[in-house]
């Protein structure tokens, strides 16, 4: 099916929309090739109701800039994780270190259970975030405060957790 360009009238307010999506996409070429290339076959009129993917585009660049480095959860793989502070909590109120403390990309769920007490689900982070922080060269950053809260996580629950310690590290 092909459109007739003579058959497609735009408003004033549709024309601003489009540049600014397009102006929106254009600036971030670099990070957003493979929607770039799936809009360039898109008609001009089905760009609108692409927009919502773009705006996805757009949060997953902003959550880049806010520091999230994986776009998975770290303990069950869900997409969209948040940095998670871990295991010092920040609390709704922040702290003016919250941003020198450990982080770790956690879902809603994650995040809620580990908060929750469930066991699984902390036993399973403890057991991923030094290999994660070590795959973004902030282990030797966060290791003592890491190692320190473990230790009392461990005296607290009777928990012995042996598989992060490095014998050479």
């Amino acid at each position: 099916m092909s459109i007739n360009p003579a058959d497609v009238a735009f408003s004033d307010s549709e024309l601003a929309e489009y540049r600014q999506l397009i102006s929106t996409v254009v600036t971030r070429a670099d990070e957003v090739e493979d929607i770039l290339m799936a809009a360039a076959v898109m008609t001009v009129r089905s760009l609108l109701t692409f927009s919502s993917a773009v705006e996805a585009i757009v949060r997953t660049m902003d959550d880049a800039n806010r520091g999230v480095t994986m776009n998975r959860c770290l303990c069950c793989g869900r997409s969209r994780p948040e940095n998670a502070h871990w295991p010092v909590a920040v609390g709704m109120g922040g702290r003016k270190d919250a941003d020198k403390l450990p982080q770790l990309p956690l879902c809603l769920y994650c995040h809620r259970a580990d908060h929750g007490g469930n066991r699984e689900t902390r036993l399973r982070i403890i057991e991923l975030a030094p290999q994660y922080w070590k795959s973004i060269g902030k282990w030797d950053e966060w290791r003592e405060l890491f190692e320190t809260w473990l230790m009392g996580w461990e005296l607290k629950t009777g928990t012995r957790t042996n598989h992060w310690r490095d014998d050479a590290t």
